[in-house]
């Protein structure tokens, strides 16, 4: 009888089971929060914590959501004056067939996407849709792109002695042409231009 009692484990004393009034924590998993200094009731402390985290996270989507808008409206404003960039054909000879066909001289525009000025003028006062429909009911609208350095349209840049972009000429059916406007211009001087502007035969060799 005594024996089968000395099989029996022995509780624990009673002072060696944790009161219900302390916090404890796995050993082996690190404590993240701060511990209070008493053993108060401590839920609102620890929700304060959350909440703070939740802040956190909801300024980062809104952070996340002001750049997904910037890159949108970018996006828009390269999409829109793509768009009305459209009107102007990017082929020399086919310009110069419509010219003839037509009866109606060119608007040549020497261009390239790595141009800052190109783009400004491009956004800003070409791509506008009630420029270029005034501009197309006198011109067949020609874009020479030399966003290629090196590529064919290089040789035509060459032949009508471009060495700055942007650069716009009037060259008439015959092949006279006008003097170059160059650089970014509002429209009220690219309409000066126009309206000033003498073609004249260039010279052969």
């Amino acid at each position: 009888m005594s024996t089968n009692q000395s099989n029996h484990p022995k509780p624990p004393p009673a002072n060696s089971i944790p009161s219900p009034n302390f916090t404890t924590h796995i050993p082996s998993l690190p404590n993240t929060f701060a511990t209070p200094p008493d053993n108060a009731d401590h839920s609102g402390y620890y929700n304060s914590l959350r909440g703070g985290s939740r802040s956190n996270s909801g300024r980062l989507k809104a952070v996340f959501i002001g750049i997904l808008i910037f890159c949108a409206f970018f996006a828009y404003r390269r999409w829109h004056g793509s768009s009305a960039m459209a009107a102007w054909q990017d082929n020399w000879e086919k310009g110069v067939d419509q010219s003839l066909s037509n009866k109606k001289p060119q608007l040549v525009l020497f261009t390239a996407d790595w141009c800052p000025a190109c783009n400004q003028l491009e956004e800003n006062v070409l791509s506008q849709k009630e420029v270029t429909d005034k501009l197309k009911e006198s011109f067949i609208l020609t874009k020479i792109d030399l966003t290629e350095r090196g590529g064919p349209n290089n040789q035509i840049a060459r032949d009508f002695g471009v060495s700055v972009i942007p650069t716009m000429y009037i060259v008439g059916p015959d092949g006279a042409r006008s003097t170059p406007l160059v650089g970014s211009v509002p429209f009220e001087r690219l309409t000066q231009w126009i309206n000033s502007a003498k073609l004249i035969k260039p010279a052969t060799h």
